[in-house]
């Protein structure tokens, strides 16, 4: 039997956890998560466009752009990938006072746009949050 949480197991259990933290608390892991996509971001873009560089010089061909774009794909395929994105958790669990394991939780909230309202969704059921 496989222990390997789904998706869906992964975000309600990052729902949970994140539902009950206190305001403060909920308030910077939900900037933190903003800024870990920010800078995951920012490193897919510079791994691509070093990609890019490697291939094309970018003023004298057309093919940059599309190397570029090969080297967004194949930015997560590197062996720099997940060593990047530990190392960038790290950086901004700390910057934001929030420990890397919530930070993991609240990154599960990344792939699903409505995260953060289903945490509010979650408060409410609880009761920790009256709508009028």
């Amino acid at each position: 039997m496989s222990t390997a949480k789904t998706y869906e197991e992964a975000q309600r259990e990052a729902v949970n956890i994140i539902a009950v933290l206190d305001d403060d608390t909920r308030q910077r892991l939900y900037y933190a998560e903003k800024a870990y996509d920010e800078a995951t971001d920012q490193w897919l873009q510079d791994w691509a466009t070093g990609y890019a560089n490697e291939r094309f010089d970018v003023d004298e061909d057309d093919g940059w752009g599309d190397a570029h774009e090969e080297g967004m794909d194949l930015a997560q395929e590197s062996d720099e990938w997940l060593p990047a994105c530990d190392l960038l958790m790290t950086e901004v669990a700390a910057a934001h006072g929030v420990s890397t394991d919530l930070l993991e939780k609240a990154a599960v909230l990344l792939d699903n746009y409505q995260g953060w309202s289903l945490v509010e969704q979650r408060r409410i059921e609880l009761g920790l949050v009256t709508t009028h």
